[in-house]
């Protein structure tokens, strides 16, 4: 069927997913959830925190489930760091570092499509960065208080289909400094044209330890390793589940499965943990538009209530 609207108005569906570029997510989401439909969208919730307070207000009138595909607090290493965390391996937190540097669209000759347009929503800031604000607030449990960021192209111009060139107008690179509440600041480094990039790495450091997690291409369950290192002993490589027969493949379509069945078990009427819903899209993208504000005006933006 090539017509969403015929889709989502049809009388024997109960929930649907909407996988499109963020400036379509709007519209289907709202149409979606005033027929009577519960939803899962993919992330980072709409283009901007105006769409995604519009669409949460929406899902709020119509009182129907709503699933956003957060899907790395599903990863097994980041719940395991979630839970050494949460049992005070290292302490009081002090900072975090998170580098996502990867090579994905490093080449200059990869095609131009609406990721490199900001008017589509493109870019590493709604691709990237929106994860890193929902991973941060869920892993601490902190509200973000302000940024202080810079957004910037590495690659000015790509191909499209017809071989014309096309300007890349969405950020392909970030840097940022968050502060939190209680004193405690993460700083970001994001792109996905990094030649050589690794991958993903978060660095925890506390008052007692450090907890640093990896996650390297190509993204396997064997890709990944979180190592403690405490303020006396040895380090210690935390244990997490592995599914025997997940090895080899990408990880991260386990985690969106296991996203996704949260997001059915609420849709029955379960009480779900840990689903990231419209007040999470909507607390990420509070921070993803001071990053952003930062960017534009060179200030560290204040991120008004941070919260959903």
């Amino acid at each position: 069927m090539s017509d969403w609207r015929a889709l989502v108005s049809r009388a024997d569906l109960d929930a649907v997913t909407i996988s499109v570029p963020p400036a379509a997510q709007r519209e289907i989401v709202q149409s979606a959830l005033q027929q009577g439909r519960h939803v899962f969208c993919e992330k980072p919730f709409g283009r901007d925190l105006e769409e995604a307070v519009a669409m949460r207000q929406v899902a709020r009138v119509c009182d129907k489930a709503v699933g956003v595909d957060y899907q790395f607090r599903f990863e097994p290493w980041i719940e395991a760091l979630r839970a050494a965390l949460v049992a005070g391996r290292i302490g009081s937190l002090r900072a975090a570092d998170v580098s996502w540097v990867t090579a994905g669209r490093a080449s200059a000759d990869l095609a131009w499509s609406w990721r490199n347009d900001e008017a589509a929503g493109g870019g590493v800031v709604g691709a990237f960065f929106s994860h890193v604000a929902d991973l941060l607030r869920w892993l601490t449990g902190a509200t973000p208080m302000a940024a202080t960021a810079r957004c910037s192209i590495l690659v000015p111009q790509r191909k499209d289909g017809h071989g014309s060139l096309r300007r890349v107008t969405a950020e392909d690179s970030m840097t940022a400094l968050l502060e939190f509440e209680s004193h405690f600041t993460a700083s970001c480094r994001i792109t996905n044209c990094q030649p050589g990039g690794q991958g993903m790495r978060l660095e925890f450091a506390g008052d007692r330890g450090v907890l640093v997690m990896t996650h390297r291409h190509p993204f396997r369950f064997e890709d990944a390793a979180l190592i403690l290192f405490p303020d006396q002993g040895a380090p210690e490589t935390l244990r997490f589940e592995r599914p025997a027969e997940r090895d080899g493949s990408d990880s991260r379509t386990h985690a969106v499965s296991r996203c996704m069945a949260r997001f059915l078990a609420a849709v029955r009427g379960a009480k779900v943990r840990d689903l990231p819903d419209a007040d999470d899209a909507v607390a990420a993208q509070h921070l993803m538009q001071a990053v952003r504000q930062s960017s534009r005006s060179g200030l560290r933006v204040q991120i008004g209530d941070g919260a959903a």
